[in-house]
Order: structure tokens, then sequence, then C-alpha cells
């Protein structure tokens, strides 16, 4: 299932993110698992979409892309089909 929310925060060296989805949850993801042509658009406050996927000790996001590059007219189909 693709979720939206909003990064609120970066750790210190800039490899990990916290999203606030829209649900209300609070969901990390892993800037080095992102598209290497899309890291540069992470800021606080971006919008994104994602994919929420079960770990320990709590559920993350993955395939985070920003919701600019999601509407077709970024190299999203090619880098993250079906997001």
């Amino acid at each position: 299932m693709t979720l939206t929310g909003t990064v609120s925060d970066f750790d210190n060296e800039g490899l990990f993110g916290l999203i606030i989805a829209d649900d209300g949850s609070l969901l990390l993801f892993n800037l080095r698992q992102t598209p290497a042509a899309l890291r540069d658009r992470f800021e606080t406050g971006t919008r994104v979409k994602f994919i929420k996927q079960a770990s320990r000790p709590g559920a993350r996001a993955v395939v985070v892309v920003p919701l600019d590059a999601a509407d077709g007219s970024g190299p999203l189909s090619a880098i993250a089909p079906g997001v």
C-alpha cells in the first residue's frame, strides 16, 4: 500500500530520516536506499510517497520518493514502478 507523509527530520549524518505519515504514524527511512538521482531532493518538509514495510523494532518507509517526482513528471517510473 502506498502512503504519503512529510519528512520531519534527519540524523546528524543525514543518512536516516523520519517521516510523519498522513495517518499520524512515524516511520524511519534510509536515505541510502533511495535512488541516487532523487537523494538531494529530500529535506525537512518535503512531501513524500512511500511504501510502509514491517520491520523490527517498528515499521519503516521504503521506496520513498518526493511527491513532485511521483506525479509522472520525474524519473519515478524507471526508478520505482508501481509507486
